[in-house]
């Protein structure tokens, strides 16, 4: 993508997004000499390979090999491992992991402006760190940022256990070591896990399809709720593979209670005679716009906004939400998330989501007054007399991504 210069410094872009790899080409082509991965295991080929390459960009979820595994298998080879790598993380991604995986810093996606990402590079080229490698416990610490509970599972052997920072999480009710962790688990946790997704998570946890899952997707994380004094609790398990002489499974767990608050709210409308009004009322709090979708026809209406925000372009009614609709909702959609908007929020695949985990969600930028501004998007479904909803809540959380 773009031509050799020896007095240049050599990037090597690692990403199987062509259209990040597109990007980052236009951004840097003209300052550095590029190379491009579209898996880790390609990646690790190149740097083996050439010996020029100054830096390594490189996306945390990858086929094939991840960049985690990159980074682990990078970090133990005495001729690479001082090379410096950016990890290219998500909302969902956790960056102090990465920091103690042997990355030197980290870039946001989606990528902020051009002169941010030039200046991290230089930063990184210019480092004096040096990488001590890959170690295991900090990594696990690490977790502790982001997770309540993890449990570190033994490959092999399938021994495992917990470590936690607050004795009373439930967790998935399993004790704090054990011989098999697949076994326990299987005896354990669907004595709390709620009955509606408790076979979702059996059929997930069979030893074979999450290492199979492991190695194809380069991690597994699923939503799932509790049963907590007759209550249901909200939690979300991810799961990543470490590659090693002793291969290791680790799970992390989180209580996302107050992040799917508002979307509970929702639910308890599903069977609820009282009109769209009072749900409007009950979310206008959490969101700036909410739209009805009725899911037979298509048929949607706005019914709540602030009126100062008007950057969503979507009219207050229509004939078709998916194609009328979003066609107008996309013009205020900043056009580096375009493409990836599109592909997920189909009827298909937002249905698909909300069977799965309850509720679709989706962070992106919209273009207002010249400038972005980041918000969320969620959507469940409503039953109202026995009539299919698809309501989507848009909320702003340019503060909170920017806090980040």
């Amino acid at each position: 993508m773009n031509n050799y210069d020896s007095d240049k410094k050599t990037i090597l872009m690692a990403d199987d997004s062509t259209i990040n790899l597109e990007m980052i080409s236009v951004m840097v082509g003209d300052v550095y000499n590029l190379k491009f991965a579209t898996d880790g295991q390609k990646a690790l080929d190149i740097v083996r390979r050439d010996k020029d390459i100054d830096l390594v960009l490189l996306d945390m979820i990858m086929p094939y090999m991840s960049g985690t595994e990159f980074l682990i298998e990078a970090k133990k080879d005495p001729e690479l491992k001082n090379i410096p790598v950016i990890a290219l993380t998500t909302s969902e991604d956790n960056e102090a992991a990465c920091l103690n995986l042997g990355a030197v810093d980290f870039i946001k996606k989606p990528f902020p402006i051009r002169t941010a990402v030039l200046a991290k590079i230089e930063n990184a080229l210019n480092s004096t760190q040096k990488s001590t490698g890959f170690e295991l416990d900090s990594y696990i610490n690490a977790l502790f940022s982001e997770y309540q509970t993890v449990y570190l599972i033994d490959a092999v052997n399938d021994s495992y256990e917990s470590i936690s920072e607050d004795e009373n999480i439930i967790s998935l009710n399993l004790p704090t070591k054990g011989e098999n962790f697949f076994e326990d688990f299987r005896e354990n946790a669907k004595k709390v896990v709620y009955p509606e997704d408790c076979e979702y998570m059996m059929n997930a946890f069979d030893k074979d399809t999450l290492i199979t899952t492991l190695r194809s997707n380069q991690g597994f994380a699923m939503d799932y709720r509790l049963s907590i004094g007759g209550e249901p609790k909200h939690y979300r398990l991810k799961a990543m593979l470490v590659p090693d002489e002793n291969p290791q499974i680790i799970i992390g767990i989180i209580s996302t209670e107050e992040e799917i608050i508002g979307m509970e709210t929702l639910y308890a409308f599903r069977n609820d005679a009282r009109n769209y009004a009072s749900i409007a009322q009950a979310l206008a709090q959490d969101y700036m716009c909410i739209y009805y979708v009725h899911l037979a026809s298509n048929r949607f209406i706005e019914y709540t906004c602030v009126p100062e925000y008007e950057p969503l372009q979507l009219e207050k009614s229509g004939d078709n939400f998916f194609t009328f609709g979003l066609k107008s909702f996309l013009r205020g959609v900043n056009p580096v998330d375009t493409e990836r908007v599109t592909h997920q929020f189909t009827k298909e695949n937002v249905l698909k989501t909300i069977e799965e985990h309850k509720a679709f969600t989706i962070q992106f930028r919209l273009t207002f007054e010249e400038s972005d501004e980041y918000v969320s998007l969620k959507a469940t479904k409503l039953i109202n007399d026995g009539i299919e909803y698809l309501v989507v809540g848009i909320s702003n959380i340019d503060a909170q991504m920017n806090a980040q």
